[in-house]
């Protein structure tokens, strides 16, 4: 992989991340990230950008490529949804 491979991720994980910072800087409600927030959530973002990225060079097509962006799409949300308040836990049954 070439080095744009693993910057484009970066600079993406970093516009997404600005929007909870302004959001906290502004003092909108609801927004009270801590730093680990953010580090978990640029990791989260970074990896899946760098998936798709690795899985895209493989691709022959748009439409290969379309499929790999939906399906790690669909792998950080459920991941997200995990973290932020266990949903998938909760859809499937599992409790504490």
């Amino acid at each position: 992989m070439q080095t744009k491979n693993f910057i484009r991720p970066l600079i993406g994980a970093a516009i997404i991340l600005a929007i909870p910072a302004l959001c906290m800087i502004f003092s909108v409600d609801g927004w009270m990230w801590s730093a680990m927030d953010f580090l978990i959530m640029g990791t989260l973002l970074y990896v899946g950008g760098l998936t798709y990225e690795f899985f895209a060079l493989k691709a022959r097509t748009p439409g290969q490529r379309g499929l790999i962006a939906i399906a790690v799409l669909c792998f950080v949300l459920v991941i997200w949804a995990q973290l932020a308040v266990q949903a998938v836990s909760q859809l499937i049954g599992f409790s504490n």
